[in-house]
This record gives C-alpha cells, structure tokens and sequence, in this order.
C-alpha cells in the first residue's frame, strides 16, 4: 500500500481547513493498494453537518467532475458513481467526521490514474486540494547473457534488454559484493582475474524494480602438453598407415606363379629393397627428432 503525506498549509475558511495530504504526483504499482490521504480540522462553532467528496477532475476544465465517493453525514456512505472503482474504493477511518478524510483504493488498474480531488464542506466553509495519482506496471525481469567466456585483452559489452515496465525506466549494472552503481551498457576489459564474476543488472522505474545476472568466466587455455600428444598420436597413424601400406603392396611376394607373371622380379625386388630403405631411413629420422 502507498501511503504518504504532505503537510498542506490553507486559509482558514471558518476555521476550516485541510492540514495534510498525500504527495502529488503520488506513484503506485497495477495491482497495488494506495491511500490517498486528506486530513482536515474546522472549529467547533461552525455550522452544519459534515459533507466530504473525491471526484476526478478532467484535465478539460469544460468537462464535469466525475464523483468517486461521497460522504453525506451521518454515516452515510455512497461509491457507486464511477463504475472504474466500483467496490474497489473505501474511506480510511469507520468516521471521517473525525478529520480523516483519506480513502483507500484497491488492486490498482492503469486507468486509475486521473487527478482526484478531496472536497471537505462544513457550512460556511469549504476547502478542498488536489492530488495526481499516476499507475505505473512495474519492471519485468530482464535479459541477461548467463554466462559470457572471455579472452584476456578482450572487451566485452554487458547489456540488459527486453525489461517491461512503465517508463521512465533506469538500467544500472554492479559486480556482486560492489556497491557502485554503473549506468546503462557495461563495457569491459579483461585485464585479469579481477574482472572476472558476476555482474548484476537493475532495471528499476518509480515503483519496482527486478535484476538478472551475467557470470564472466575465462576461456580454458589449450596446455602444450596436449598439443603434444595430439601431434604425437597424428604421426604414429601416419606411420601405422605406411607401415600398413608397405606390408600389403609393396613386400616382396613368395609365391612363384606370381613372379612368373611379372615380366622382371629381380627389377620389382630392387625397388623394395630402395623403398624399405627410404621408410627405415624416415623412422629413423623422425625419432631421433623426437629424442632431441
């Protein structure tokens, strides 16, 4: 529930006068309560009865009044004028005869907002004030990157998007266990381990607020040990691969009807003789590289 007061200083009209009231513009959220407050005292010597009266007054100064509920003494109550706050609309104290002319109005709508005004009559005075009341939806949760992997030297920008609410709207971004506040875009350069964690967004307007939160961790560096390995494994393959090349298809064969078939054996042993010792040769080669 909203609920503030403002002292309000008029001339006295018979000793009547309103001496407190609710700020204006007063700001409350859809769905919320809020009080609209309107204090008055008068002197014991006026006349007549009590009369108090809320009404919408339209900024179109040639338009009527539009009464939200009216207070006709005697404890008599009526509410039923404007159907927008139809048993939604209630005065504060069981007897606002008392000085406490506040009224109530409950789960707020956004066309409740209009310019109310408080209406005190004790014959022969009169005094009334008025009070702008603004309904406002407050800011949904926003958008956030969950998780953002960075690179040192790299500058990251943190955003907030897709938060509803009435404006005006403010986004203002803090690291967890930080106190300082940075507005709008939050832009980053990772120059260590520091700057690294969670960052929070606050999306806030006059009547609520609500966060999300962006983690910044740091991209896992590839360690040489595994490069490494992986060039070791490709070259084993490579050489199981020519190893497997040269058994297959390249070894001398036994088999004499298969020499008969060749036009010159002697020719074809020669040539695996040379290509054995090229493939000894580059073996050899590559693990004495290794070795040093």
């Amino acid at each position: 529930m909203t609920l503030s007061l403002l002292p309000f200083t008029a001339k006295p009209s018979h000793g009547l006068q309103i001496v407190a009231r609710s700020f204006s513009p007063t700001y409350a959220a859809v769905g919320d309560d809020v009080t609209l407050s309107c204090h008055f005292t008068f002197d014991p010597d006026d006349l007549g009865g009590i009369d108090i009266e809320w009404s919408t007054k339209p900024a179109d100064i040639q338009r009527e009044e539009t009464v939200v509920i009216w207070y006709a003494g005697d404890h008599r109550i009526y509410s039923d004028f404007d159907h927008r706050f139809q048993n939604r609309v209630q005065f504060v104290s069981p007897d606002p005869e008392s000085g406490n002319a506040s009224i109530t109005i409950n789960d707020l709508k956004l066309t409740d907002s209009d310019t109310f005004q408080c209406k005190v009559r004790k014959l022969p005075g009169i005094s009334s004030i008025l009070i702008r009341l603004d309904v406002m939806e407050r800011p949904t949760k926003p958008v956030c990157n969950p998780e953002v992997v960075v690179e040192m030297g790299q500058t990251v920008v943190l955003s907030c998007i897709g938060s509803q609410g009435s404006p005006p709207m403010w986004y203002t971004w803090f690291k967890e266990s930080r106190e300082k506040m940075l507005p709008g875009d939050l832009f980053l350069k990772i120059t260590g381990e520091d700057v690294l964690g969670s960052y929070v967004c606050n999306a806030e307007n006059l009547v609520g607020s609500d966060t999300c939160t962006a983690t910044l961790i740091m991209k896992p560096a590839v360690s040489n040990v595994a490069v490494s390995a992986a060039v070791t494994v490709i070259v084993l393959l490579m050489i199981i691969i020519i190893s497997a090349i040269v058994f297959f298809y390249i070894k001398p064969q036994s088999n004499s009807k298969f020499l008969h078939l060749l036009p010159n054996s002697r020719l074809i042993d020669e040539n695996v003789e040379v290509k054995m010792r090229i493939w000894k040769h580059f073996k050899g080669s590559y693990f004495k590289e290794r070795a040093g």
